[in-house]
């Protein structure tokens, strides 16, 4: 299967912000949101645990 992060196939919501932590909107899932923002899904993963900005937008895990 080869090595995996923790997380990351897991159905999550994933808000998306301005870079002021304004909602904007929410993808379905991790693959959506790097699908559509053009980011790929580590990058991505990594940027939402570590809450940096990535181009120009923040990311976070919607807490169920």
């Amino acid at each position: 299967m080869g090595t995996n992060i923790i997380g990351i196939n897991q159905p999550k919501l994933v808000r998306c912000y301005d870079n002021d932590w304004n909602y904007i909107t929410t993808y379905t899932s991790l693959r959506t949101c790097a699908r559509c923002c053009k980011i790929p899904v580590t990058t991505l993963h990594k940027a939402i645990l570590a809450k940096k900005l990535i181009k120009n937008h923040y990311f976070s895990y919607d807490k169920k």
